[in-house]
């Protein structure tokens, strides 16, 4: 089933990779982006979990490999140098796209910086209002991931759900 025609560009970092995949979300997530993901993103990745779904996805040239040009001062003095996230933030600002990501700190540089982002209870909730998912799968979803994810955004997705 296809949501969108011309799908957006989605820059991807490893903790929110590892959500869509833990809660089976990828395929519908592919239904609305194109995947870009940093070198050290992929690195992170094929070195934690779901190898074997990722290098297919890039083999099939579904998600593409990418990386940031130059990285802001503000960047490397606020996020974990050499980190997927930091890789990621500068690509998805060079890019002008949205940066998908899970951490709360890189998370808040990026409001805080009016880089376009969501993490994955914001995703969440974007398919339950489109009628894509229902509230008993997000809460099912969410249980699978909610030792990883930041207590404010487990808040907000039943604060959003009513």
């Amino acid at each position: 089933m296809n949501y969108s025609t011309k799908k957006s560009l989605a820059i991807l970092d490893t903790s929110f990779y590892i959500h869509l995949v833990k809660i089976d979300l990828i395929d519908i997530f592919l239904n609305f982006y194109k995947i870009i993901v940093c070198s050290k993103v992929k690195e992170e990745i094929t070195y934690f979990t779901h190898i074997e779904l990722f290098l297919k996805l890039k083999k099939s040239d579904i998600i593409r490999i990418e990386n940031p040009i130059k990285i802001s001062k503000s960047l490397i003095s606020e996020i974990s140098s050499d980190s997927g996230e930091m890789y990621a933030i500068a690509l998805a600002q060079e890019k002008n796209s949205i940066v998908f990501i899970d951490n709360g700190r890189p998370y808040k540089y990026c409001l805080k910086n009016k880089i376009l982002c969501s993490n994955i209870v914001e995703f969440l909730l974007y398919l339950y209002k489109n009628k894509v998912i229902t509230k008993r799968e997000i809460l099912n979803k969410i249980k699978i991931i909610e030792n990883t994810l930041p207590k404010e955004y487990l808040l907000e997705t039943y604060s959003k759900m009513d």
